[in-house]
C-alpha cells in the first residue's frame, strides 16, 4: 500500500509510471499497485529476469533510454 498511498500524494496515474528495482519484491509490489515494473536485470539472476516484470533492463544505458520515452 505505500506505492499506491505514495502515487496518490504526488497525484500520479499507475499508467503513468514505471516501478525500477533489482528484486523480485520490488517487481511483485509493483505489479501489486498496478505499476508497470523495469527489473535491473544486470544486478540479478538470470531466473528472476525472465519473470514477473514487464521490461528487463540489460544495462543502465537501457534505463536512461526508458526514461526518456
Amino acid at each position: 500500500q505505500p506505492i499506491i498511498r505514495g502515487l496518490e500524494l504526488l497525484e500520479i496515474e499507475p499508467e503513468d509510471i514505471i516501478a525500477v528495482g533489482d528484486h523480485e519484491n520490488d517487481v511483485l509490489a509493483a505489479n501489486a499497485a498496478g505499476i508497470k515494473a523495469a527489473l535491473c536485470g544486470w544486478s540479478c539472476t538470470p531466473e528472476l529476469a525472465t519473470q514477473h516484470s514487464q521490461i528487463t533492463l540489460k544495462s543502465p544505458s537501457q534505463l536512461e533510454k526508458l526514461c526518456r520515452k
